[in-house]
């Protein structure tokens, strides 16, 4: 599949080169000409096609559900992949950590005008994430806004997750920050994650804000939250705020 998204020029440039850089590595495929088939029946084998490349994505069977979407681009007959079947393909990579065959088959959902949704780009995301590729993850947070959508909190908490493994504190809180600048509410595993930066990155003003936050999100904070906000303050020598966070846990 070879494609690539809109923008070319700023740093969602690079979103677009590492998508249909992965797109070049997967085989061309063509579609057979043939004629239009009646809507309902096309309608219906669609909704079934697109089920079986979820159910083989549920099976781990990523290969095999990369040739269900190959077999609908082939078959002609009105029955072409729509943005649910590109999506379902995506996803099928994704929970096997396909990160290349992920992005290769979101650049070819572009090319054919199926335009993907977040949780599309999400699921490659993942993937990326998983393989513990922390640039090709901003790399689909930049392609996700260059598509015109607005990432969710799926897609900041694994950039978070990714940038701790890479070590990279700033970068992580960032997308933190972007939560709450977009308005969302982060979750339990967005805040251990933002957590854990802080203690790392000796980052005690950021943990302490965390902890403050937290239950303005109906989110309770943990002991392990607790424990990451003392070691920033540790780290940062801040003595009287590591007092009051062990008063507070004492509690």
């Amino acid at each position: 599949v070879r494609g690539s998204l809109p923008c070319r020029h700023g740093p969602a440039a690079h979103a677009s080169a590492s998508v249909a850089a992965a797109a070049a590595s997967e085989p061309r495929m063509t579609r057979a000409v043939s004629g239009q088939r009646p809507a309902a029946l096309a309608s219906a084998d669609l909704r079934s096609r697109v089920s079986a490349i979820t159910n083989l994505g549920r099976q781990k069977k990523w290969e095999d559900a990369l040739l269900e979407l190959r077999a609908m681009r082939r078959g002609g007959g009105g029955l072409e992949p729509d943005a649910f079947a590109y999506g379902a393909a995506v996803g099928a990579c994704g929970c096997c950590w396909k990160w290349q065959q992920a992005l290769g088959c979101i650049a070819g959902a572009r090319a054919d005008g199926a335009t993907p949704d977040v949780i599309t780009f999400n699921a490659a995301l993942n993937a990326c994430e998983k393989g513990g590729l922390w640039e090709r993850v901003l790399e689909v947070m930049r392609a996700i806004r260059c598509s015109g959508l607005r990432p969710d909190v799926v897609t900041h908490t694994a950039t978070v997750i990714a940038c701790n493994r890479a070590q990279q504190w700033s970068l992580a809180l960032e997308s933190v920050k972007a939560v709450r600048r977009e308005g969302l509410r982060g979750n339990s595993i967005t805040y251990s994650a933002a957590s854990t930066s802080c203690a790392e990155g000796k980052l005690w003003h950021a943990a302490i804000q965390i902890l403050m936050e937290m239950p303005q999100n109906s989110v309770e904070p943990t002991v392990i939250n607790f424990n990451s906000a003392l070691g920033a303050c540790d780290k940062g020598e801040q003595w009287p705020w590591s007092l009051q966070l062990l008063s507070v846990l004492l509690q």
